[in-house]
């Protein structure tokens, strides 16, 4: 179910609304997700009020909330394309995934940057070991790894890097979600309008029905020859048979001179008409209608799988009602080729992914290198003894502390080697996965800035072309209604002026989402400022 308010006139672009949803989420390596999430999503701010202004903003605040209540329907204007991203982001299940991820990848900096636990081991004779210093009963020893200097840092630097690199590919995910439901949201939009457009056209429709039939009825007035046939006119209710709009209705052959009109009326269903004129008129009309009211319950069931999908961005039931605004209006952006193809290089979110990676890289080559140096080890050992009957002197029976050094010597040097060959490896896999990310890349953007100048140059076109054929079809009707012009050329015009409509409102959905494509593709705002400041 889509429910269309006038209180929203969507100025602020795709681009615009996804970037400046998205703000909300740079800084995630040092704040909270959430908690930013929820400050980013509130409405109004105040700071420095005094205890008077406060209770006035209460008051506000309570006599909103209970009109919101009373009148739910002015809540609608809170339900913009901006606020479904900031839902999306905190309750869409990929994205929690992303970046829950990314979290666990944090985690692995202080997994790696500890030291080695240290070895305890305790000694116990059963029969204790006879020696110059008395009987050892039991023996302690605490030993410490250390690794070669620098190798610590090296592995906080490797897994610091890598969790960076998921966090941009968490920002890649959030900014594809922001795409996909602009997009989305967009296609919600134009069927709407086009719905909008075919019962305005219906109505239009209705009306040539009746001038149609007004002709028709003063044509079977008069009186008819004896040769003539009459016909049954078809009844433009029958919405659920067969024979909707008279298709299979056939003129039926009657008595002649017989008149269908009854008591100065319009022409009842079922009445016997003498052939004339308007008969053909009317049945055209009437096809017309049908085929019309058969396209809007075609929109209508394919609004439903879309509001299930944009349902599913927001994690919520497939059914909720989704708010779309009444006007969208063409949009200006920053199309200059360099100044975006820059924007890609320094911003897209998957060439930083990559970027990071190959640092990451770089940094596992390096302590592959220290880890082929000696570890040292550094201990004390405690033994405890007992006295000897046998031996006299001061240390008989006295405890021994003997402080100990131990060094790992790293000879086997092939898996040091076979480490630092996958390493670089690795990097330069990496290396050509953004290389030919950049490609597609800078593709995906020719092809995105062709289709925005071509739904640019389709806005000029058709909104010159819906003005002549409105002007057009005024003259027919006029020409219809008093010179008895047939009824084909008005209705082939009217068509005319919706397929203009139609393809003005597909023309301005595409130029929208052509920005939001490019401003996906650059992850950075490309409405110009002056379009901004004159539409605020």
């Amino acid at each position: 179910m889509i429910e269309s308010h006038s209180h929203l006139i969507l100025i602020n672009m795709s681009a615009t609304i996804f970037i400046k949803a998205g703000t909300a989420y740079s800084h995630l390596v040092e704040t909270q997700y959430f908690a930013s999430l929820h400050q980013k999503s509130h409405f109004l701010r105040f700071s420095n009020a005094n205890w008077r202004n406060f209770k006035q903003f209460l008051s506000l605040l309570l006599l909103f909330g209970l009109t919101a209540l009373l009148f739910p329907q002015n809540l609608k204007a809170q339900d913009s394309l901006s606020n479904y991203l900031i839902r999306s982001a905190q309750n869409n299940p990929a994205l929690k995934a992303s970046y829950n991820q990314y979290l666990a990848s944090l985690e692995m900096i202080p997994q790696v940057g500890a030291l080695p636990d240290p070895d305890l081991s305790f000694a116990f004779f059963l029969k204790p070991k006879e020696e110059l210093m008395g009987n050892q009963q039991l023996d302690v020893r605490v030993m410490q790894m250390f690794p070669w200097f620098g190798t610590l840092t090296a592995s906080k630097n490797e897994a610091a890097l890598m969790a960076k690199a998921r966090f941009q590919e968490f920002s890649e995910a959030r900014n594809r979600l922001f795409f996909d439901m602009t997009s989305l949201y967009y296609q919600l939009y134009k069927l709407e309008k086009e719905k909008s457009l075919a019962v305005k056209n219906l109505k239009y429709l209705k009306t040539y029905e009746q001038l149609s039939l007004i002709r028709f009825r003063a044509g079977s007035s008069a009186p008819s020859g004896s040769g003539e046939q009459s016909y049954t006119l078809p009844s433009t209710n029958n919405k659920s048979t067969g024979n909707q709009g008279g298709m299979n209705n056939q003129p039926q052959q009657g008595m002649s001179g017989q008149s269908s009109s009854s008591g100065g009326g319009m022409p009842q269903e079922g009445a016997a008409m003498p052939k004339g004129k308007g008969i053909v008129d009317v049945l055209r009309v009437q096809m017309d209608i049908n085929d019309l009211e058969s396209s809007l319950a075609f929109l209508d069931d394919q609004k439903t799988p879309l509001i299930a999908a944009f349902n599913a961005f927001l994690n919520r039931p497939v059914s909720s009602p989704v708010f779309i605004p009444d006007t969208l209006m063409p949009v200006k952006a920053d199309t200059t080729l360099k100044v975006l193809t820059d924007s890609i290089v320094s911003n897209n979110p998957m060439l930083k992914m990559y970027a990071a990676e190959q640092e990451s890289y770089k940094t596992r080559i390096e302590k592959s290198r220290l880890m082929g140096l000696p570890m040292f080890g550094l201990g004390i050992d405690y033994e405890v003894h007992s006295k000897r009957a046998d031996v006299m002197g001061p240390d008989n029976g006295k405890d021994m502390i003997m402080p100990m050094l131990n060094v790992k010597l790293p000879i086997f040097r092939k898996k040091y080697t076979a480490m630092r060959k996958e390493s670089e490896y690795l990097m330069n896999a990496s290396k050509n996965k953004q290389t030919n990310a950049l490609n597609n890349l800078q593709v995906d953007l020719q092809n995105a800035l062709l289709n925005l100048k071509n739904a640019e140059r389709k806005i000029n076109l058709f909104k010159r072309q819906s003005y002549i054929a409105s002007q057009s079809l005024n003259v027919l009707t006029t020409t219809y209604s008093t010179a008895g012009l047939d009824l084909e050329e008005v209705l082939r015009m009217q068509q005319k002026l919706l397929d203009y409509q139609y393809k003005l409102v597909e023309a301005i959905v595409d130029q929208n989402t052509g920005v939001a494509n490019i401003g996906y593709l650059v992850s950075k705002k490309v409405v110009t400022d002056d379009y901004l400041k004159s539409n605020n």
